[in-house]
């Protein structure tokens, strides 16, 4: 049983789930563990095998199993394990502006893991929010937001287990089982910080080749995502409120 709150979240979550084509799912819990993300500290160690991987990915769990009675929850598939790291940050970032708000604040920045929420602006000169480089201490770019709005990059540079010798990023692909590579950060703007939690590791999660689509999908016009190669793409919107920093190594290309 769960409270009406909760229940909003994991509807929240299902949505998300449904409108990413599965790119973004909170139903892998088990998979998430199984590489030892769910540890306090992600200490070296080995790669899960292959069996342990095809045990929690080829049962496919998912939102959709999910039945509900009024606010009881059940589900039949026993791999279904929840795990809201993706999304439950974000919410909360929303909430945490609309309690704001309903208290009188006129402005408000909400900082929560580096899940950024803005609302109104703090006087002449609006909110200005920096994009950090993933290759660096620096910035890749920084933009001005004086409404409400959140900006959450997803990065494999801050939360990862070196595994056999090798960094491996803490967001894992539900239909491989693997940990994401070929993405190093990607960051989304949207008024919604919940969407935009979730969008950030969806498009971690699809890849070079398949975020514009999951991007799409998801409504998304403000998006901006850096390659392993150091390659950084911008939707054209986004691009236009970008202030790119002097330090950084390479050109933005718009797509």
């Amino acid at each position: 049983r769960v409270t009406p709150a909760l229940r909003t979240l994991i509807q929240g979550a299902a949505d998300l789930e449904q409108r990413s084509g599965g790119h973004f799912n909170a139903g892998i819990g088990g998979l998430v563990q199984t590489w030892g993300f769910h540890d306090d500290i992600l200490r070296p160690g080995a790669r899960p095998s292959a069996r342990r991987l095809a045990r929690w990915r080829d049962a496919r769990p998912s939102l959709r199993q999910l039945q509900w009675q009024g606010l009881n929850l059940r589900s039949g598939n026993p791999r279904l394990q929840l795990d809201f790291g993706g999304y439950a940050k974000g919410v909360a970032a929303d909430w945490a502006l609309d309690r704001l708000q309903a208290a009188g604040a006129h402005a408000a920045l909400v900082n929560l893991g580096g899940n950024l929420a803005t609302q109104g602006r703090p006087g002449a000169r609006a909110w200005q929010v920096g994009i950090r480089d993933p290759a660096g201490g620096g910035l890749l770019a920084q933009l001005a937001s004086d409404g409400r709005e959140a900006i959450v990059t997803s990065g494999s540079y801050e939360r990862f287990r070196v595994l056999d010798g090798q960094a491996c990023c803490h967001l894992i692909d539900p239909e491989s089982g693997q940990a994401v590579h070929e993405l190093v950060s990607a960051t989304v703007a949207h008024p919604d910080a919940g969407v935009a939690d979730a969008a950030a590791s969806a498009l971690m999660v699809a890849g070079p080749r398949r975020w514009p689509a999951v991007a799409a999908a998801l409504g998304l016009d403000q998006v901006l995502v850096v390659h392993r190669s150091g390659l950084a793409e911008v939707t054209p919107r986004l691009a236009a409120r970008l202030l790119p920093s002097a330090d950084w190594r390479s050109a933005l290309r718009v797509i």
